[in-house]
This record gives structure tokens, sequence and C-alpha cells, in this order.
């Protein structure tokens, strides 16, 4: 169920595991990013950066603001990868 526009992710992750779906694929911009980040429920990460500006726009990570560095969202056990000049950046938050 939406509510505001959004849908409530851990509601969703929760109804997909009660019909047995382990595991979801999601891709998307900066919204869906953010949503799933900050609800909590993303197991790994994966990032791709292509050395192109496209001007104005969505913020790439529309993520709550923090006070100090230590507050971000760090990533473990994380790799990154060179796909000729692409970037790839993956890990667990």
């Amino acid at each position: 169920e939406a509510r505001n526009g959004e849908i409530d992710i851990a509601e969703l992750v929760a109804a997909l595991g009660r019909a047995s779906i382990k595991s979801i694929l999601v891709e998307g911009g900066a919204t869906t990013f953010r949503s799933f980040l900050v609800s909590g429920c993303v197991d790994w990460i994966q990032v791709h950066v292509a050395p192109i500006i496209f001007g104005s726009g969505n913020s790439l990570l529309e993520l709550p603001a923090i006070d100090a560095v230590g507050d971000g969202i760090r990533l473990r056990n994380h790799f990154w990868f060179d796909f000729d000049g692409e970037v790839m950046v993956t890990g667990q938050p």
C-alpha cells in the first residue's frame, strides 16, 4: 500500500518473503535507491558510475543529511571493478 505516493519498502520486502521470494533485484534512480537503503532492507549494493555528466536533474544519491563523515553509510566487503573506463562499486551497507 502506498502512503504519500511512496511504497513502504519494509512492508513490501516482508510480503515478498511471505510469498517465498528470497531474492530481489532493484533497479532505479535516486528516489528508489534512497527508499531501499534507508529502509534497512538492502543486503548488497552495486553502483555503476560512468565518466559522463548529463547536467541538471536528480542527485545521484538523495540520502538524509549526516552531521559527520563517520555517520555515513560505509560499505563492508566492498570491491570496485573497472569496465573499459566505467566503474562498478559493490559492497554491503
